[in-house]
């Protein structure tokens, strides 16, 4: 493919006509997008891509799934850039909504929202989930319940953080135990959902969903504490809407130095401007 043209791969909820994911052909140049293939799949909201690139996987966002209450992950190999269905796991609670794949790229992460619980799925060798190796799962807290949005290695390979909407927290894991290490709280409502982190694998970035406030998180492994919040800014744009908003996703962008910050419901992109060399 023409190195300014790349390849783009985009999950729906299976809602308003949509017929699963879109492998979408995006022009670096011009940035016009067309849609080349499609290939059938139920609610794959949210995906993500292996280390190689030959994989896609993706949470199947529902509350039924083959029979069952809740949704699940699948897998997908990607043959001539179009994903075709490899196989399929039940994700043992409602509305999965995010995956991330492990820094050393052997398993995926899975967050299950409406059950807050978070789980780990081994990759085989062809690329296939295999079973769920763990299953941790968040209990409700002073009449609040758990909600896990996200669940994100760090850049060592070290630890696992979790975003809870519901209770408000932010969980660092052991990636290798499963065992909790440490607990950042937040603002009641303040609603964590994304994280992210810089390229130079210390500065975390964390969005909240109805404070839309990001905030910066100096992750420190090894250290007496592994996170440290340094400071929090507004995701909302300041032009006079007064509309309702939420904090939707959080990504890094390739340079390192913008982060990009959706509102939903403003319909919307915040950009904030980061150093690549210190996060």
């Amino acid at each position: 493919m023409d190195n300014d043209k790349h390849l783009v791969y985009v999950g729906t909820n299976s809602l308003r006509g949509s017929e699963g994911i879109y492998t979408v052909v995006l022009d670096g140049g011009t940035g016009k997008m067309e849609i080349v293939a499609t290939t059938p799949a139920q609610d794959a909201a949210y995906l993500c891509l292996d280390n190689s690139r030959t994989n896609l996987y993706a949470v199947i966002e529902s509350l039924a799934y083959e029979g069952k209450e809740g949704g699940g992950v699948a897998a997908y190999q990607l043959d001539g850039g179009v994903p075709v269905l490899q196989c399929r796991h039940y994700a043992q609670g409602g509305y999965p909504c995010h995956i991330s794949m492990s820094t050393d790229g052997k398993c995926v992460y899975v967050s299950v929202f409406l059950d807050g619980l978070w789980q780990v799925y081994p990759i085989g060798q062809s690329g296939e989930l295999l079973p769920a190796a763990s299953s941790v799962r968040h209990f409700g807290l002073n009449g609040h319940t758990s909600r896990i949005h996200a669940a994100i290695p760090s850049p060592d390979g070290e630890h696992v953080l979790v975003a809870d909407c519901g209770l408000d927290r932010v969980y660092v894991y052991n990636a290798h135990t499963w065992e909790l290490e440490e607990t950042a709280h937040f603002p009641q409502g303040s609603n964590p959902r994304q994280l992210c982190f810089g390229k130079d694998g210390r500065q975390l970035y964390l969005l909240t969903e109805v404070s839309c406030e990001l905030y910066r998180i100096e992750y420190h492994p090894g250290g007496e504490s592994l996170l440290c919040v340094k400071e929090s800014l507004s995701a909302l744009r300041r032009d006079g809407y007064q509309g309702p908003n939420y904090g939707g996703a959080l990504c890094l962008h390739t340079s390192g130095r913008y982060l990009l910050a959706t509102n939903r419901g403003h319909n919307s992109i915040a950009v904030f401007s980061v150093d690549p060399g210190s996060g």
